[in-house]
């Protein structure tokens, strides 16, 4: 099949995993039209062969003439835009209306990006002859030049080099015809026509709509925004996705394959106001949808049928393949305190694959491996949905249906057991253990570390004492820690929470050794003890009732009613009440009872204080004799922890 955008020709050709092309700021009275390429190794070496397609592709809009149909398109989807615009954070909204004025009249300031009025061709014409070789600047970004960059930039010294284009070059490219694989895209078949709204949606919350052995469909009609969109969030869990490093590396590059092929698909889907997302997860599979309801359900089996559908192009594979090494290469040079997160993490958590047992397994991750690992995998599937928003129950089950029915009719299900449904959960570090693990980040030369002082297994009065207990101490240890010691620009105290269980963690990345950072955040906490013992009533109540707004504060988009929706069926949870029960839980809360709670889990010389730190530094410091207990191999530690149960979930909805 012949290609038909720029882009699906040069990824045939192996030069490039991604396109974006558009109008680029400049100064006042003008602006450039700019094309970035995402290059491959391969693609490096056809740099003039893909200046030219592009140049091949704007002498297509050249001959093809202005089209009315692409204007009225466009002028459609921007009046959509506008009418079912949600909410924006003020801040975002006083920037972008003030950025306006500058550009358009009183009137014009709110709606002039969106709103089309005029069709100009002999505009759109005097764009074009602007395109050409004679006007184009080009920039070459790659290590491959790093011999060659003999000039500084003054500020940043950048190093780079400053050329002229080859006039040969020039010519050729002044010279081409369209090429023969490319053509215009098709009218948008997603652009939606019907905006009602569902009548006689009467349920605050999720309901279970359906329970089988294979799928569990939640559903929740939208009551607030009353806009005409949908959110589809869809998770396959599967024993086979996160057996081990080899199967998560496949089960990471079936998603980045199934979205590399789906790319151009899913832009014109993206143009009508439908997006999707395809990720893997340490359970499996978790595949979004969000947009307008009318041509959702299109958006969505035409990704299905496409995700059971197992063909991939090898050489895709290959190319994305070195994509996933370099990603997993390049945590190496992340900022260090999200090193320390990520170590606290892979020793908390029953399962999880460290970077460095997944880059070990990459040999083993072939084309060939994923063949014979896809079917094996999408045979061993269980759903849970959540469908929000403007859908009633009955297009719910409908459309939950048509995926199993995709599914089933090229997998057949070898169904999961229940205990092949549980989360992963936490090990649980003793009562009065400290312990310390450290590593290297030669990347850059600053130190962090991340405190975590595990306190219990979630459930509503303990959920509700450390957060009042992290709300008293949140300002105290920015202003402590930050504004007065200096420490560095990265200060962070809050709760942590992953699996089920719960902790204080403060994180701190500075110029400082990491011991020396470990040392201030005890003093900060031991400071603390007076704080507490001084804080007056009113004080504490102020806490309290500023706690209690932030967890009462209703969500201002769709997207967030979702978001605290799913977060809760994901986690096995099913709180859906949970902001009201804790928010009414919280006024019982006493100042004893948080001092109790300070006096219990925090204090150096607390009963049930269970510590660990990360310190992540330049290089590996030999650590000098405390107390606390040095972690030298994760795998051994777990060995000899146990684990935390699961919270309970919520009963009142299953």
């Amino acid at each position: 099949m012949k290609s038909s955008s720029l882009l699906s020709e040069l990824k045939t050709r192996g030069w490039s995993n991604a396109l974006v092309a558009g109008p680029k700021g400049g100064a006042k009275g003008f602006g450039f039209f700019s094309v970035s390429v995402d290059l491959t190794p391969e693609g490096l070496d056809h740099v003039d062969d893909i200046v030219k397609l592009v140049y091949e592709c704007i002498e297509l809009l050249r001959k093809e003439g202005i089209q009315r149909w692409i204007f009225d398109e466009c002028r459609d989807l921007g009046a959509m835009q506008f009418r079912f615009k949600e909410k924006e954070r003020p801040s975002s909204f006083v920037s972008s209306v003030a950025s306006s004025m500058h550009d358009y009249e009183p009137e014009h300031v709110l709606c002039a990006n969106y709103i089309i009025t005029e069709f100009r061709p002999d505009w759109i014409e005097n764009i074009l002859k602007c395109l050409v070789p004679a006007m184009m600047r080009m920039t070459i970004v790659a290590k491959h030049f790093e011999p060659i960059a003999t000039l500084r930039e003054h500020w940043y010294g950048t190093e780079y080099q400053i050329e002229d284009i080859d006039p040969v070059l020039i010519a050729e490219w002044s010279t081409v015809d369209a090429h023969h694989s490319l053509s215009l895209p098709p009218p948008n078949e997603f652009i939606p026509t019907d905006f009602s709204l569902i009548e006689g949606a009467e349920a605050e919350e999720p309901q279970l709509l359906k329970e089988t052995p294979f799928s569990k469909l939640w559903h929740a009609p939208d009551r607030q925004f009353l806009l005409p969109k949908v959110f589809m969030s869809m998770h396959f869990r599967s024993s086979m996705a996160y057996f081990d490093p080899l199967s998560a590396n496949l089960t990471s590059l079936f998603t980045d394959l199934l979205r590399d092929a789906l790319n151009e698909f899913a832009y014109a889907a993206e143009l009508a106001g439908l997006e999707y997302s395809f990720k893997n997860t340490s359970y499996g599979l978790l595949l979004t949808f969000r947009g307008y309801h009318h041509k959702l359900d299109k958006l969505m089996m035409r990704i299905m049928e496409r995700m059971v559908d197992d063909k991939f192009d090898a050489k895709r594979f290959e190319i994305l393949k070195e994509n996933y090494k370099r990603m997993l290469e390049n945590f190496s040079a992340e900022q260090p305190y999200q090193h320390a997160i990520y170590y606290t993490n892979v020793i908390t958590t029953e399962v999880m694959w460290s970077k460095h047992q997944l880059l070990d397994a990459l040999p083993l991750t072939t084309f060939e491996a994923l063949t014979r690992f896809l079917p094996e995998m999408l045979s061993r599937l269980h759903l849970e949905t959540l469908a929000y928003g403007n859908i009633d129950a009955k297009n719910a089950l409908r459309m939950v249906e048509q995926v199993e029915s995709i599914i089933q009719s090229k997998y057949s299900q070898h169904l999961l057991q229940p205990s092949q449904l549980v989360n992963f959960r936490q090990f649980a570090l003793g009562e009065g253990e400290s312990f310390t693990y450290q590593d290297a980040n030669q990347v850059h030369d600053m130190s962090a570390v991340e405190s975590y002082f595990q306190c219990s297994v979630q459930d509503t009065h303990s959920n509700m004492l450390l957060e009042l207990f992290a709300q008293v101490i949140f300002e105290p240890c920015f202003n402590i820690l930050r504004t007065q010691e200096q420490l560095g620009y990265i200060v962070f105290s809050g709760v942590r929470r992953q699996g089920g269980v719960q902790g204080l963690r403060l994180i701190v990345q500075s110029d400082k050794t990491a011991s020396y950072l470990d040392e201030r955040v005890e003093q900060f906490l031991a400071d603390m003890d007076k704080t507490l013992q001084e804080m007056t009533d009113e004080e504490f109540y102020q806490h309290v009732s500023s706690l209690r707004t932030r967890i009462l504060e209703k969500p201002k988009k769709m997207s967030e009613q979702n978001s605290k929706y799913w977060t809760e069926i994901f986690a096995q949870h099913y709180n859906f009440s949970r902001d009201q029960v804790e928010a009414d839980h919280l006024q019982t809360i006493s100042k004893e009872q948080v001092i109790q709670f300070y006096n219990t889990f925090v204090r150096s010389d607390a009963p049930e204080r269970k510590k660990l730190v990360v310190y992540i530094s330049p290089k590996i410091q030999p650590l000098e004799p405390t107390k606390a207990k040095v972690v030298t191999a994760i795998d051994e530690w777990k060995k000899t922890h146990s684990l935390y149960p699961l919270p309970v979930p919520c009963n009142s909805k299953l």
